[in-house]
């Protein structure tokens, strides 16, 4: 599993009366998300903050229209194969 930043653009909002010059001015919000690459296909890069042990559950998890990302940096590649003694004594 890898360990990523992912960057994409988002929308942005305005909750107030804004002029039609501010409004075309506008661009979309550039953002970051980091945590376990959960999926990466056609459609959708999802990524998640938690991971469970047996890899089956994930929690605080995002999902980014691939359309809308600009790049998916890979910070570390995880071997979840290797047992480490915490792991036997969990």
């Amino acid at each position: 599993m890898q360990i990523v930043v992912v960057k994409w653009l988002d929308s942005i909002t305005f909750g107030h009366w804004t002029s039609k010059e501010e409004v075309e001015k506008s661009v979309l919000s550039p953002c970051y998300a980091s945590g376990f690459l959960v999926r990466q296909d056609d459609k959708v890069v999802t990524v998640a903050l938690l991971i469970s042990r047996d890899k089956e559950s994930f929690s605080d998890w995002i999902n980014i229209p691939t359309q809308a990302v600009l790049e998916v940096a890979v910070i570390k590649e995880v071997d979840w194969d290797t047992e480490t003694k915490e792991d036997k004594n969990a």
